[in-house]
């Protein structure tokens, strides 16, 4: 295979570039990327393991290295699926997502160069099994980023009552018990601020 070939491969990855989360609903007129939020994770990732060094220093000794790589990998397929948005009018969307990105994975791995195919299939793996202590602080940090971002568009949760915010959202929390402070200041935060079941009238 020559170098345009593997180009046009890498094209494949490059799509999540223009994969738009929120089911292409608008942040005040712009359009957030799969990619965009994968970078985003990157810094939410350094916030929160600075916190755990100052609540609880030594306490996890998670392997940074380890964090970044299923960070970069984590929303790959979405190259090759698009985003399923987690607002509860797509329910039934999200009933098949697994099914669908589970069937899609070894097409998409066919498409991007082989010199990534091993790791990509690696990182995937640990994420999606959600035994190691790093995969679950991926699974947190992609939950806290999310949160952070949609806080600013109080529209996104027009759909969602208080306890499908929990349902989501609380179990991520329990892995780190000593970050779950910050389930409960956003949680206080949306009630407060009357983020649930609004009028959609």
């Amino acid at each position: 295979m020559n170098l345009i070939d593997e180009i046009e491969q890498f094209k494949n990855i490059q799509k999540l570039k223009f994969t738009y989360r929120f089911s292409g609903r608008t942040l005040n007129g712009e359009k957030e990327s799969t990619a965009e939020h994968t970078w985003c994770m990157f810094v939410v990732a350094d916030y929160l393991l600075e916190k755990l060094n100052q609540i609880c220093p030594g306490k996890y000794n998670l392997d940074k290295l380890k964090i970044y790589e299923m960070i970069v990998y984590h929303d790959l397929i979405e190259s090759e699926t698009g985003d399923v948005d987690l607002d509860p009018s797509a329910s039934e969307l999200h009933k098949t997502k697994a099914q669908i990105e589970k069937e899609a994975f070894p097409i998409f791995l066919d498409k991007i160069p082989k010199e990534l195919r091993k790791i990509y299939s690696e990182k995937i793996d640990e994420y999606e099994k959600r035994e190691t202590i790093e995969s679950k602080f991926v699974k947190l940090v992609d939950v806290i980023e999310a949160e952070y971002q949609s806080i600013f568009y109080k529209y996104l949760r027009k759909n969602w009552s208080r306890d499908f915010y929990i349902q989501k959202r609380e179990k991520y929390h329990d892995y780190f018990p000593e970050l779950k402070f910050i389930f409960f200041d956003m949680l206080d935060y949306l009630d407060e601020n009357n983020y649930f079941n609004q009028d959609n009238s």
